[in-house]
Formats: structure tokens, C-alpha cells, sequence
């Protein structure tokens, strides 16, 4: 049977195969039938290249070189560490045969004399001997050797390359919202008893939605005033509450006005609560503090002092 050569090329290996003599043989020579008769088998993975292989385990495996033949059952498991240098390395046979002469990889290589027809694997190890994660086993199947002649058998594992993609950072500007202005009806000054409607007006420098938030921060009084929701004339950039204290007192309370994005499922929610899920805490909001008198029937509530503005506190 001819001496076979291999070319071979896959999802995770190619392969190169020829038939060579001793190093220095002419062609004559080579085609005399003295040469050695053996198996000389190489790996090769990139030299530059960080990976997690420790050692190239090969596999021989004895298969029929004809059909039908009768033959003994081999198989054979070799280590073989990976050597220092890169080829092809200038070497005549592997210098753009099929290596780039301007390339370098590391490679393992292994040598036996044995005869007749095999499978070979070359599988990349890790050093607790399991299969390496980086580089895939290359194959070659019915190798022949033949009596006298050395079959030379190329191998190489392809190995993953590193992740890589693009980042694309858009970085936009977020002004917080400004109170307008603060209204009472019929007056910040009522008889305990009555309502005092309170409207809060409010604007975004960037035209995002706004949404209004009312507490009672302090009273003179322990007894909380009836608080209730009104309609807005305008609900996009306003909102009204109804104030009605049971009985006299003074009672401070604060409005404060946040500013809206819509999250990754569309729903409106404060800039506030957006930048402190996404790792940059910061206040997007303007408040005001102000005071509703409540009075006996018949008697005039002090006014207090002005309330305080407060803008882009945090909450």
C-alpha cells in the first residue's frame, strides 16, 4: 500500500502528513527504503499565547489498513510536555508548509517506532489532567506507516481566541425640577374646623414629567390635620392638597418635587431611585417648607416666620 500524506482542516484542528527519511536524506535516498520505519507525530498551539495546557496527551489507536484485515488491538495513551520552541522556526518542512514562516506557536512532539495503520489524537491537558478549556484535541485518522519510511504527522489545535466586543458610553445631563410657586385657598390662615387648599406649581429645565410628594414635617399641635389629595389644574406640573386641622394650632408642612425617566420596563420612576440602583447615589429633586395657621372660631392665628426653601436634597 502507497504512503499516504494528510490534509485536513475542521472546526478544531488541521492536518498536514507526509513521508520523510533521516535528517539529511536526499531523494534518493528517501526513496530507497532504508529509512526508519516509525510514527513522528507534532502539536502545535500558539507560542505567544497564555493557556491552560500543562501537557498534549496523544492517543494511538491500531485500525485495519485495508478492509477486512485482521489485526491486534492497540491503543496507547503518551504524555508529552510542550516544548520551548515556536514553529515553524526557519525549519525546512514546516516553513509555510502549512506554518507562516513569520508565525510562532508552541508545539509538543512525540516519536515511536511501531508498524501497520493508526488513529492519533493529540488532546491538550491541564496540569490535574482534565480536558483544557482553551484548546481543542485534533484528530487524524488511518495514518499508515509504512515498512522503512518515517510518516510524519502535523497536527494542530485550535484554540479559543480572547472575548471581545465595543462599549458605546453616552453620557447626558440631568437638570432637577424647580418649584414656580406655592398657593393657599382661601388663605394659609383658617379657623380649625375648615380646609385650606394648598397648590404647588412646578417646571423641569430638561421637559421631564414630574411627580409631587406632600408631608407634614412639624405642628404645634400633636394632633395630625385631615390631608387629603385635590384636583390639579394642570396634573402634569402641578398637584393641590386639602389641609383641615382639627383644632388650633400651627402646622408645618413640606412639599417636594421630583423629576421622572422611564426604566428598562417603561415604568416612570424618580431620577433619584434610577441613579442609586445604577451605582451613582445623587438628589434630583427641589422642596419648600410652609406652615398652615389654624385658629378658635373668632380668633386671629399669629403669623410665624416665613418657612425655609429648600432644592436638591436628598430624601
Amino acid at each position: 500500500m502507497r504512503p499516504r500524506g494528510y490534509l485536513l482542516f475542521g472546526c478544531a484542528l488541521s492536518l498536514f502528513g507526509c513521508v520523510s527519511g533521516p535528517p539529511g536524506a536526499d531523494t534518493e535516498e528517501q526513496s530507497s527504503g532504508d529509512e526508519q520505519t516509525g510514527l513522528s507525530i507534532l502539536a502545535a498551539v500558539e507560542a505567544d499565547i497564555k493557556t491552560d495546557i500543562a501537557y498534549v496527551q496523544y492517543r494511538i489507536d491500531r485500525v485495519a489498513c485495508a478492509e477486512g484485515e485482521a489485526f491486534e488491538a492497540v491503543s496507547r495513551d503518551i504524555r508529552a510536555d510542550l516544548l520551548p520552541a515556536g514553529l515553524p522556526a526557519g525549519i525546512p518542512g514546516f516553513d509555510n508548509a502549512p506554518l507562516d514562516s513569520l508565525s510562532k506557536h508552541q508545539f509538543a512532539d512525540h516519536f515511536e517506532v511501531l508498524p501497520a495503520c493508526y488513529d492519533v489524537a493529540a488532546i491538550p491537558l491541564k496540569a490535574d489532567a482534565s480536558a483544557s478549556a482553551d484548546c481543542g484535541a485534533a484528530h487524524a485518522k488511518d495514518a499508515e506507516v509504512k515498512d522503512g519510511n518515517t510518516t510524519e504527522i502535523f497536527l494542530l489545535s485550535q484554540c479559543k481566541g480572547p472575548e471581545v466586543g465595543a462599549l458605546d458610553a453616552v453620557a447626558a445631563f440631568n437638570q432637577p425640577p424647580q418649584l414656580v410657586d406655592l398657593t393657599f385657598s382661601p388663605s394659609k390662615f383658617i379657623a380649625a374646623g375648615t380646609k385650606a387648599t394648598v397648590c404647588a406649581r412646578a417646571s423641569d429645565p430638561d421637559g421631564d414629567k414630574v411627580e409631587f410628594e406632600w408631608n407634614q414635617v412639624g405642628s404645634s399641635t400633636t394632633t395630625a390635620p385631615i390631608v387629603s389629595s385635590e384636583a390639579s389644574p394642570d396634573a402634569a406640573t402641578a398637584s393641590c392638597i386639602g389641609i383641615s386641622p382639627p383644632e388650633a394650632g400651627n402646622y408645618q408642612f413640606e412639599v417636594r418635587i421630583f423629576d421622572l425617566l422611564r426604566d428598562e420596563k417603561n415604568n416612570l420612576v424618580r431620577y433619584e431611585r434610577w441613579l442609586a440602583d445604577n451605582g451613582s447615589p445623587n438628589a434630583s429633586n427641589d422642596s419648600l417648607r410652609f406652615a398652615v395657621y389654624a385658629g378658635t372660631s373668632g380668633e386671629q392665628p399669629q403669623p410665624q416666620p416665613e418657612p425655609e426653601r429648600q432644592g436638591a436634597e436628598k430624601p
